[in-house]
């Protein structure tokens, strides 16, 4: 039985109230529809099939007993409250025990109907609110945010899931604690204090250390029953406080390379500048030939040579010094309470890193140092600043040439290691190209910038895979579109170099035809280089008398047959007739 202490409310869940009237007296039975009729859904029909949707029981002994089994099944679910009135004309302590526990409600007959809908009314109200506290109570428990009920002990009493997933807690692990053991230190409690004294709606922000997450927790306090009830609402915000952070980092640091960048080092510079860090040294540097391994290598690899910089410098900087990256190739240092023969010291250690660095790698690294310090307060740090760079670009110029020389032949040493085919084609076309300019009466510069030009006309395949250099198949379209883009690379290589300059041109050319239909460009006739339209009868024919991964060699005799048929085509006339001269004289 239930109390006639009943709560009401405003929020009802039953749109249409369901009534199952079971009842085996006819008479009984019409007199009670027709006072349900025009207020509820009555069902009589189909019970068993009905029960879900069904919100209250009316029903007498006799259908009691015949719907017992299915009733008391029902009735014992915890999650559904199904309300059951008795139409009898016994009194309550007639009734068996068993019966009573099931029973929500008692009519004897004569049954009223005023009474009779007042108590179905009662009865659904309850249900009502029992549909609508399960409804809250999902809603609480599939809540995103962490819910939290203390009473005045601090203890808790309710934990939704979201809760114990931010908390990473099992509910029986933190029902009945203490607040603070869930999360202990005094900033919690200083907050709750703070918050009740000042009436206060403001969130505090916490991170939990066991799961390195960060809570914004506001504390609500009202009163339930007399009671007073205070609740914390939790939103993991460790996406946000990670999102914040990361924004920090890129507005003050490099990405790529883990330094500070421009920005950070001209606060730094600004903040420092006072008397008490006097002497202050800068020191700039400058990656010599960066664009060069980037064209040559991919930028990739010149990202890991930005990177192996600034790990250099990190490595011999002490821990108050602050380096930064400029911007591309330069990084600038700033270096407090130091004077000028400590800094010569530090630039001795960077150089000293620099040699053992290169005395174990293939690629040479070259970092161009300028330096500069501030003695006295009066001097001006961006002058420091601007003659450190002015320092550092005097010694880029003198180092600078000598770098990227090595840097090239670092790039042909590269290329040897993709493909000995390659340099022995090199070797053999540079002994060619040296008789062959004899023959042509070239002047001994222009020999030795041929011979320069057989050595180096293929750099550009350095960018191109082992896998296609070494292919033994015909190329696919696409491998073959990388594979003439080789000219173009090699022009970028040996444009970077003062020492190979002077070939870029030619080696751009070398695979440019007489009649226009070759590549890069489609030169056509006299506006192909000289040397290029030379190297380009000279790589045809040690091509066609070697063996090459996708082709078998042919005679002498074949590729001088060849080379005259495609005179006029492919090969300056005069030049291929001059060629086939010299073969056939040596040949004699």
């Amino acid at each position: 039985m239930i109390n006639n202490n009943i709560l009401k409310g405003d929020f009802d869940l039953l749109e249409k109230k369901k009534v199952a009237l079971i009842i085996s007296h006819r008479e009984n039975k019409k007199i009670l529809k027709k006072y349900l009729d025009s207020a509820y859904e009555v069902i009589t029909n189909n019970f068993t099939q009905e029960i879900e949707n069904i919100d209250l029981i009316i029903i007498d002994e006799q259908g009691l007993e015949e719907k017992k089994d299915i009733i008391m099944n029902k009735k014992s679910e915890k999650s559904i409250y199904l309300p059951l009135l008795l139409i009898t004309r016994r009194p309550k302590e007639e009734i068996a025990v068993h019966y009573l526990d099931i029973i929500d409600e008692i009519i004897l007959i004569p049954v009223y109907k005023k009474t009779l809908v007042s108590r179905i009314e009662k009865l659904l109200s309850i249900r009502s609110l029992f549909l609508s506290v399960q409804l809250f109570q999902k809603i609480m428990e599939v809540n995103p945010i962490g819910i939290c009920f203390l009473f005045k002990d601090q203890k808790i009493k309710y934990v939704n899931k979201a809760f114990l997933d931010i908390m990473e807690k099992k509910r029986k692990n933190v029902l009945n604690k203490n607040i603070f053991e869930i999360f202990p230190g005094q900033k919690l409690d200083k907050y709750l204090n703070k918050t009740k004294l000042e009436n206060s709606s403001n969130s505090i922000k916490v991170e939990i250390e066991a799961t390195n997450k960060w809570v914004d927790i506001r504390f609500i306090e009202t009163n339930f029953n007399n009671k007073k009830l205070n609740a914390l609402i939790l939103i993991d915000i460790t996406k946000s406080i990670k999102q914040k952070k990361e924004i920090e980092y890129l507005s003050y640091k490099d990405k790529l390379t883990d330094l500070y960048n421009r920005r950070f080092f001209e606060e730094e510079m600004e903040r420092l500048d006072t008397e008490r860090q006097l002497p202050i040294s800068v020191i700039m540097a400058d990656l010599n030939g960066l664009k060069l391994i980037n064209d040559s290598y991919g930028h990739e690899k010149g990202d890991e040579v930005l990177i192996k910089t600034a790990e250099i410098l990190k490595e011999t900087l002490r821990e108050e010094d602050i380096v930064a990256r400029q911007g591309g190739d330069e990084f600038a240092i700033l270096l407090p309470k130091t004077n000028s023969e400590q800094l010569n010291i530090i630039i001795k250690r960077i150089r000293d890193k620099i040699e053992d660095i290169n005395s174990k790698e293939d690629l040479p690294l070259s970092i161009a140092l300028g330096s500069a310090t501030k003695e006295k307060q009066i001097e001006d740090i961006n002058e420091v600043l601007k003659k450190a760079d002015n320092n550092m670009y005097q010694n880029k110029l003198s180092e600078s040439r000598s770098s990227k020389n090595k840097i090239v032949k670092s790039i042909l040493n590269s290329l040897s290691a993709k493909s000995n085919e390659t340099t022995d084609h090199a070797k053999r076309m540079k002994k060619l190209a040296i008789r062959f300019g004899s023959k042509l009466k070239l002047t001994y510069a222009e020999i030795n910038r041929l011979s320069l030009l057989a050595s180096m006309h293929d750099i550009g395949k350095t960018t191109i895979s082992k896998a296609i250099l070494t292919k033994a198949d015909k190329l696919s379209e696409k491998e073959w579109e990388i594979m003439k883009n080789h000219s173009k690379q090699g022009y970028k290589i040996a444009s970077a170099s003062e020492e190979f300059i002077l070939i870029a041109e030619d080696i751009l050319a070398h695979h440019e035809h007489w009649d226009g239909s070759g590549y890069p460009v489609g030169l056509k006739g006299k506006e192909i280089p000289y040397l290029a339209r030379i190297i380009s009868i000279i790589d045809s024919y040690d091509v066609m008398t070697n063996e090459r991964p996708y082709s078998k060699a042919i005679s002498k005799e074949e590729a001088l047959e060849e080379i005259k048929r495609c005179a006029g085509s492919q090969f300056d006339p005069k030049l291929t007739e001059d060629f086939i001269d010299m073969m056939n004289a040596n040949k004699n």
